[in-house]
């Protein structure tokens, strides 16, 4: 994905259900969903979330949840939304203050499940 969109401002892409991706743009804050067809991308909303703690550094989903990792006023923060089946964003509590500056990596795992070791 990112190749496909070098001339764009985004750092981070990460896949959704389906063909939906999401973008973090770090300069205006803000979470971007496109849609990928084949060879072509689309932009669905332009502004599908906006993070106002700081500019996104880092992004990840999985398994219906969505966390950012964002960077502002000298403190990283995580934020998480829940999305469905059209990527559609909704936030999800309320954002965390990590306690450091520069916080670097935000993974979604999958919940083990009892036994499987």
């Amino acid at each position: 994905m990112k190749s496909e969109l070098s001339l764009s401002t985004t750092r981070h892409f990460v896949p959704l259900a389906s063909r939906h991706r999401m973008g973090g743009y770090t300069a205006s804050r803000t979470i971007s969903r496109v849609v990928s067809t084949g060879s072509n991308i689309f932009v669905d909303s332009p502004v599908a979330a906006v993070i106002a703690t700081g500019g996104p550094s880092d992004i990840d989903a999985g398994n219906g949840v969505l966390g950012v990792i964002d960077h502002g006023a000298g403190e990283s923060h995580l934020s998480l939304f829940t999305y469905n089946a059209f990527g559609e964003l909704a936030p999800s509590g309320t954002t965390i203050t990590l306690g450091v500056a520069d916080a670097n990596g935000v993974a979604i795992l999958a919940p083990s499940r009892p036994g499987s070791y």
